[in-house]
């Protein structure tokens, strides 16, 4: 029979797990998002400066993210893009 203490020990490492679980998957996520959205941009432009590949990489926001391909879509040149990025990867 389990101590109270060890049923409250097992709970955390199962908690623990999950929220490891579902930081990785959301890493993961943003991580897949930013290299989609470098690749799209290159794809559509033919290049895009280190600078804003950088700026990229340091996303942490899904809706960010998702801004930011909007715009890429809509852009109709890399420097239009490029102003987009640096507006809204701006630090605060």
């Amino acid at each position: 029979m389990n101590t109270l203490a060890q049923e409250w020990l097992q709970e955390g490492k199962v908690e623990g797990r999950i929220e490891g679980l579902t930081e990785g998957r959301i890493e993961g996520a943003i991580t897949h998002g930013q290299e989609m959205l470098i690749s799209f941009t290159k794809e559509r432009f033919g290049t895009l400066s280190q600078n804003a590949i950088d700026r990229i990489k340091l996303i942490t926001s899904q809706k960010v993210l998702d801004d930011l391909t909007k715009k890429a879509w809509r852009s109709e040149s890399l420097e239009e893009l490029e102003r987009w990025i640096n507006k809204l990867t701006k630090v605060k």
